[in-house]
């Protein structure tokens, strides 16, 4: 099955290539998602302290260190398992940093005040973890 990133109008990448691909970026690459860093504060300021956040595509963990630090609690979902056991090891999220795919998001139904997905394509169920509007 072809899902995934519109290489050209006719070519799609299969969910390996695609894996393979942030694989790269988001644990040896990190420096790339530099630039996101003014998106990311933008966001984070916009959620507040003791809220519950779901961030679908880690990239370098960023973001999860901004929304901690504010008192978020913030879960994490990405397809890469080394992006995850980075994160439950440098920001000690354990079980709240998930191995997953949007298209099957492994956390509660209703548990989340916000979603947060960038860089991905739109593939999540809607409103199926979200509880409320904030």
């Amino acid at each position: 099955m072809e899902v995934g990133i519109s290489v050209s109008h006719k070519t799609m990448l299969k969910q390996a290539e695609q894996d393979h691909i942030w694989k790269h970026y988001q644990n040896l690459a990190r420096n790339t998602f530099d630039l996101s860093y003014p998106r990311l504060r933008f966001l984070a300021e916009r959620c507040v302290p003791g809220t519950r956040v779901l961030n679908i595509g880690v990239g370098s963990g960023y973001l999860e260190k901004l929304l901690a630090d504010r008192g978020v609690e913030v879960c994490s979902l990405d397809p890469c398992g080394e992006s995850i056991t980075r994160l439950q090891v440098e920001l000690n999220m354990e079980e709240r940093a998930k191995h997953g795919y949007s298209q099957d998001i492994p956390f509660n139904v209703g548990y989340f005040d916000k979603v947060i997905m960038r860089c991905a394509p739109g593939r999540a169920k809607r409103g199926r973890v979200v509880r409320g509007s904030r």
